[in-house]
């Protein structure tokens, strides 16, 4: 039959019973494929939820076989120093070594309190009882290990001697390795003799006497040594004594970092946190900051924490970077006045060679070994042009800055030090300059090898210009 408006042939119509029967057959198809429609549609609902799942929990802390171990000040050291494979020049003679080290484990008081512990034993169960309900995207072995966690305990005498006794571990096994590394220079007739040939110098602070004598013990063994301790030292902490300084450095120190904090790249890192955590808004910093404070600490005093298995990677590079804003604009490029305040400890250095250079070094000690805190050790090492980046560090450049030099972890890690070296050679001196066992590059001064006669002429201005008063004794 052909339909006369569109030329189109037309079935002839059913009869009931073959209608019926058609009915019935589509019926029983609609059925079959929406049933299995819905068959599919599950599995690939299950699919995406699964495949969802696992990519925002596939990286599994537990199993991470080299997880991000560098929390700027507080990276242990052993994981950023170098060693010293040449410590000796050609036809020169090792004649002074002038260092500079950090004092003692210092804690941050923010985590050592009852409100932190209230508030991580409430997220805890808060993060695990999510968890359960699906809304927590972490690895089942991560949680697992969150759930056993009961590591956190207040700053008591007991665990004040854990820091105190980790540190003089790290201190003593920094004096045996540069007794290797110089084993003739530390060889010594009596302990008399210790005592005019070397310089031990430190500020008071909890631990850092027992830091001193274990350098001591790892250099020269089982020796009682004099150790020149004061509650005020104009030279290891003139930082902390000039009051134009610490005027200045508390109105610029902070504006980069808290422009870095509002940004949304930091929004995005907090929102990312907390969606992992099983939380539809983004948690305050404030809490973040106390769950990256433990996973730092409980990684300096047991080697790993459950707490660092809520972060990514990229998470602690942008915490370091905010730190490391802090730390630039008070102690170095970003502080205007790090010569003014610098400067004491350059002379110090130039004076002390100096009198090798001008006839006087039979009065000399031999080692000079001063223990101060990462402020003094930052501030040296801008003024003396170490670890200077081509361009600013500034908030909206963390991109470009991932590669920066002014990088705390590898500059002021736990037990760093700053060593230069003064050499007497055949025709002139020459100085070598290390940090943290690896070779200081300054301007002109290649694998930290430079001619003292230009290094000299590089810091008398700072020097001669330097008008803080200091006292030695």
């Amino acid at each position: 039959m052909t339909d006369t408006r569109s030329g189109i042939l037309e079935k002839p119509p059913m009869a009931s019973g073959e209608f019926v029967e058609h009915a019935r057959y589509n019926i029983g198809s609609f059925k079959k494929i929406n049933m299995s429609n819905i068959k599919i549609i599950a599995i690939l609902i299950a699919i995406f939820c699964l495949t969802n799942h696992l990519v925002l929990s596939d990286y599994c802390y537990t199993d991470d076989t080299d997880p991000f171990m560098h929390f700027g000040p507080y990276t242990r050291n052993h994981i950023v120093r170098g060693a010293i494979t040449n410590p000796h020049l050609p036809n020169c003679k090792l004649r002074q070594i002038w260092m500079l080290a950090r004092h003692s484990i210092s804690s941050d008081n923010n985590y050592w309190s009852p409100h932190v512990h209230e508030l991580l034993q409430k997220y805890h169960n808060n993060i695990s009882e999510s968890y359960d309900l699906g809304g927590v995207h972490l690895c089942p072995k991560d949680i697992e290990k969150l759930r056993e966690w009961k590591k956190y305990e207040f700053l008591d005498d007991d665990n004040l001697k854990l820091l105190i006794k980790q540190d003089k571990q790290d201190m003593f096994s920094l004096g045996i390795r540069f007794k290797n590394y110089f084993p003739n220079f530390f060889e010594y007739d009596s302990v008399n003799s210790l005592k005019h040939e070397y310089l031990f110098r430190g500020i008071e602070q909890l631990g850092t006497k027992d830091s001193i004598n274990s350098f001591i013990n790892g250099l020269f063994g089982n020796v009682t040594f004099d150790i020149k301790i004061k509650k005020k030292d104009n030279l290891l902490q003139f930082h902390n004594i000039y009051q134009p300084f610490l005027k200045h450095k508390s109105a610029s120190q902070m504006k980069e970092f808290h422009k870095y904090i509002q940004s949304a790249e930091w929004d995005e890192m907090l929102r990312s946190i907390s969606d992992r955590l099983g939380y539809s808004s983004p948690l305050p910093f404030t809490t973040i900051k106390s769950f990256y404070r433990t996973c730092t600490f409980e990684t300096i005093y047991y080697g790993s924490s459950p707490w660092c298995a809520i972060f990514r990677k990229e998470d602690l590079e942008k915490i370091q970077f905010s730190e490391d804003l802090m730390s630039y604009y008070n102690s170095g490029y970003g502080q205007n006045m790090r010569q003014i305040v610098g400067c004491p400890m350059i002379k110090d250095v130039y004076n002390h060679f100096r009198n090798f250079e001008d006839g006087y070094g039979v009065d000399e000690p031999k080692g000079i070994f001063y223990f101060a805190d990462i402020t003094a050790i930052q501030l040296l090492l801008s003024t003396i042009g170490a670890a200077k980046d081509p361009e600013p560090l500034l908030a909206k450049n963390f991109i470009q800055a991932r590669n920066r030099k002014w990088y705390q972890a590898h500059l002021t890690p736990l037990s760093a030090n700053l060593v230069i070296m003064l050499f007497k050679c055949s025709k002139d001196y020459k100085v070598n300059l290390y940090l943290n066992e690896k070779p200081l590059d300054i301007d002109c001064c290649e694998h930290g090898i430079c001619d003292w006669n230009f290094l000299r002429n590089k810091l008398e201005e700072t020097v001669f210009n330097c008008k803080a008063d200091i006292c030695h004794d």
